[in-house]
Parts: structure tokens; sequence; C-alpha cells
């Protein structure tokens, strides 16, 4: 049976100096993921939807591609 999410979220976008929402949003565009900028208030977020036919599997992919964008970025966070 599939899944139907229906959540948007806004994360709220790294503090680090090498931080660049456009540069985040174009790799993890070619790795198939679509994220969109924060709109939900004054703080500098962005946006992840879980809309349509969602599965654990399409979680555990969006993760890796968002540590490995990150890692391309040079950006570690909680340190």
């Amino acid at each position: 049976k599939p899944h139907f999410g229906y959540i948007i979220t806004a994360y709220k976008a790294p503090t680090h100096k090498n931080w660049n929402f456009n540069v985040f949003y174009e790799a993890l565009k070619t790795k198939g993921f679509v994220i969109y900028p924060g709109k939900a208030s004054k703080a500098d977020t962005f946006r992840i939807g879980s809309l349509g036919d969602i599965h654990a599997e399409d979680v555990q992919e969006l993760l890796v591609a968002v540590k490995e964008v990150l890692a391309e970025m040079d950006i570690v966070l909680g340190q």
C-alpha cells in the first residue's frame, strides 16, 4: 500500500560560512530532489515537501543526498 505524504516542513538554514541556498538547491536537484526557499517566517529557512507517494526508501535517499551535498559544500554541522 503506498504512503501519501502531505506535509511541507521548514528547516532553519545553516549559519555556516559556506552555506548558499542556491548551491544547495542546484546540487540536490541534480540528485533528483527539489526543495523550496523558506517563506514561513523572517528566519532564514528552506522547505522540503513530503508530498505524494512517499516511502521510507525515498526519505533515506534524500538524507543521503543532503549529507553528500553538505560535504561537497564543505559544511559540517554540529561542530
